[in-house]
């Protein structure tokens, strides 16, 4: 059973929507209106919308932050970034952002000089989870939000220290011992993801995530933005860890 499964209560064609809105791709006419009708929908547009945004000012953050001499095959494409977000196509400019950023963390490049206080507010991750229908409680440490299935769990496990988040781990793990169905995790990640960071931490994790997910075997790990990240992949689990530096 695949994480989209579980979300079917809610809206079977809200992952859809979203993928399209992430390839900036313009709407059917029949998305639309159903768009209009759905507030599950419509939550999570506005929620991607917010996303794509954000994932603009990184990478404009990033470009700002590129050597006036680098010459490096790789890096060249984000000198075009500013004719890329001026075209007027917002959606689709911003998904080339991501791209753009994932070259950047494939050249081990950093965003801005410093370190991650916060990652965010654990509050407000809290609430943006339980819109996605998990259950949060407190523990020791922080938070963790769940969402129970049959043979897995949705889980995102947040340290946090006077309501500030200096760690997240977001995953989906099998609960049985056997492998589970994990077509779409990726995805399930990024969306965790975007729900428990803020500011520019959510796209330069998500853009990371974009660009090592295929290729990962086992464990993978980079330093990025003032974050340590590392991606679990198993038969059974398809685990994300942030960690503020």
């Amino acid at each position: 059973m695949s994480w989209r499964a579980s979300e079917a209560t809610t809206c079977g064609r809200t992952a859809h929507i979203a993928e399209e809105l992430l390839d900036g791709a313009e709407l059917a006419t029949s998305d639309r209106l159903h768009l209009a009708d759905c507030a599950a929908c419509s939550r999570e547009a506005e929620r991607t919308g917010a996303f794509l945004r954000r994932l603009s000012c990184a990478a404009e953050a990033t470009m700002d932050e590129l050597p006036i001499g680098m010459t490096d095959v790789a890096a060249r494409p984000l000198r075009s970034l500013p004719r890329v977000l001026a075209s007027g196509a917002m959606l689709a400019g911003a998904v080339a952002a991501g791209l753009l950023l994932a070259a950047v963390v494939g050249l081990r490049l950093s965003v801005p000089a410093g370190h991650a206080t916060t990652l965010g507010s654990a509050a407000t991750a809290e609430v943006r989870l339980n819109a996605m229908d998990l259950s949060c409680i407190a523990t020791d440490s922080g938070t963790t939000c769940e969402s129970v299935a049959p043979d897995h769990v949705h889980r995102v496990r947040m340290t946090s220290e006077g309501g500030a988040i200096r760690a997240v781990e977001a995953g989906i793990i099998g609960t049985t011992g056997d492998a589970i169905d994990l077509r779409g995790a990726d995805d399930l990640l990024r969306r965790l993801t975007v729900a428990a960071l803020e500011g520019p931490y959510d796209a330069t994790a998500t853009a990371w995530l974009a660009s090592a997910y295929a290729g990962c075997v086992g464990t993978c790990s980079a330093d990025v933005g003032g974050m340590h990240l590392q991606l679990e992949r198993r038969d059974d689990a398809a685990i994300l860890t942030i960690e503020a530096r």
